[in-house]
């Protein structure tokens, strides 16, 4: 398995990966299926392709195939927000989301990030434990939504990403 920002060759990879995701887990998005596959150009499809460094998607890549996806957008220049999670299903269970989120944090100490928060939804309890397992405490709840944060460390700066 291997773990990267994704680059502009892999724009359409991730527009057909976050439809999957859009259909297989409607409950776990705030986006819709049906909304998103009309856009010409999805959000991040853009930000890939532009090369942005304030919003960064890692991918997860058996040998040239897209199986998981981490999106990570700046907030501020110390706090990143999580967005976009998704593992496809036959590599469920197998750790590729924790490796997705252990880049994601070497990337953001390699940015000097303080912070790394997500919301997911009460109800997702398989990512709610993941987010847990990787370091994430619970910063509040509000209707059916948890907020939740990781503190980098800033003794630790990966070199490179």
């Amino acid at each position: 398995m291997n773990y990267r920002v994704l680059k502009p060759t892999d724009a359409q990879d991730y527009r057909r990966i976050r439809l999957e995701s859009l259909q297989c887990f409607p409950e776990c998005y705030g986006a819709r299926y049906e909304q998103e596959k009309g856009k010409p150009e999805l959000f991040f499809e853009q930000k890939i392709l532009a090369q942005s460094t304030d919003a960064l998607m890692l991918g997860a890549f058996t040998g040239s195939e897209l199986v998981g996806l981490c999106g990570l957008i700046a907030k501020d220049s110390t706090e990143y927000i999580l967005v976009q999670m998704y593992v496809k299903p036959a590599y469920a269970g197998n750790g590729v989301g924790q490796q997705l989120l252990t880049k994601a944090k070497e990337i953001l100490r390699h940015l000097r990030a303080a912070t790394l928060t997500l919301t997911v939804y009460d109800q997702n309890t398989a990512a709610i434990r993941s987010y847990e397992k990787a370091g994430f405490i619970e910063r509040e709840r509000v209707a059916n939504e948890i907020s939740m944060v990781f503190s980098l460390s800033e003794s630790v700066y990966a070199s490179s990403y």
